[in-house]
């Protein structure tokens, strides 16, 4: 440990918080893709000991984990999201990129946008990624509006 006094360096915290970062993504990534395959599986089904059995894995995740209802759908839409963005659930899954956008990224990304949306979102905030995902969603809606036929 590089320690002073006692106390870690100020780099080996930044590191260490660099790391801590990156795994939080990856456990959050692997967290998404369980809860893709319990859903596809409908194991919410199945009742656990001492529960009821529930109707939906939202449900589940709520009366389980004590996950809001609309923080479960939202986990839900993007984990079945990702399944036709490959390249993006690879970079959350090696903690190249938070949930949250990850979560924004979804809500816009598609099979032929996908390598430029990643790219764009490697070197913005969680922040900047939402509103840039959120600016070009407005910008497709517009365009498909306005080449619809009067």
């Amino acid at each position: 440990m590089n320690t002073l006094c006692g106390i870690e360096s100020p780099r080996s915290v930044a590191d260490n918080l660099i790391d801590s970062h990156r795994a939080i993504a990856r456990h959050t990534a692997h967290f998404l893709i369980q809860l893709r395959e319990f859903d596809l599986h409908r194991a919410y089904r199945q009742p656990r000991k001492g529960a009821a059995m529930s109707r939906s894995t939202a449900e589940w995740l709520h009366k389980t984990c004590g996950v809001a209802p609309d923080v479960a759908c939202q986990h839900l839409r993007v984990a079945y999201a990702l399944l036709n963005l490959p390249a993006i659930e690879e970079a959350f899954e090696n903690g190249d990129l938070s949930y949250r956008k990850v979560c924004a990224a979804s809500r816009l990304a598609t099979a032929s946008n996908e390598a430029e949306v990643l790219d764009s979102l490697r070197s913005m905030t969680d922040e900047q990624a939402e509103e840039h995902c959120e600016r070009l969603k407005r910008a497709v809606a517009a365009a498909i509006t306005s080449a619809a036929p009067p």
